[in-house]
């Protein structure tokens, strides 16, 4: 459990009454989670966007599988909507569709095989290189900006340029 204490660094939109959707958690008092689609949006935005050499992990898809399928037909159709407009819907979109074969138990494709290849390859290949261990996290998100195009590049400068003086 991720807990926030706010809502600036979650990626993308969130829906006009996200305040109106918090769910409240059934074990600890003034604890809440985000209404269904935005649930599944800030997993889909963090596991994708804000952490790349994550695409495929088997505990990101579970959840995200989980947070679909906890979704109404009208939530689901929401987030399809964000991501339809979002610079990277290829890859939410895939994450999104192999998160829910996870969930269904129908795996027959991986359209993250990409994505699981550039981690490995960064693991294996680059992290021996003694470097801190506060840089990992960049060097994996630079190898997913330079081979996966501008979009991934303009994100990282982005991140680079807005970082945030009080995060979550």
């Amino acid at each position: 459990m991720e807990i926030h204490t706010t809502l600036d660094r979650l990626g993308g939109p969130l829906s006009q009454g996200y305040w109106n959707c918090l769910i409240p958690h059934d074990a600890i008092d003034d604890l809440f989670r985000l209404g269904g689609a935005d649930h599944l949006w800030n997993l889909l935005e963090h596991a994708t966007r804000d952490h790349p050499e994550r695409r495929g992990n088997v505990r990101d898809l579970l959840l995200i599988g989980s947070a679909a399928s906890d979704c109404s037909a009208d939530e689901l159709e929401d987030v399809r909507r964000r991501m339809a407009a979002h610079p990277s819907r290829n890859e939410l979109q895939e994450t999104l569709s192999m998160a829910q074969a996870v969930d269904a138990e129908d795996l027959s494709s991986d359209p993250l095989a990409d994505a699981s290849a550039v981690r490995y390859a960064v693991r294996v290949l680059l992290l021996p290189v003694p470097i801190p261990r506060v840089l990992e996290g960049y060097v994996y998100k630079w190898a997913f900006a330079l081979l996966f195009g501008p979009a991934e590049r303009r994100d990282v400068w982005k991140e680079i340029f807005n970082v945030s003086i009080d995060p979550s």
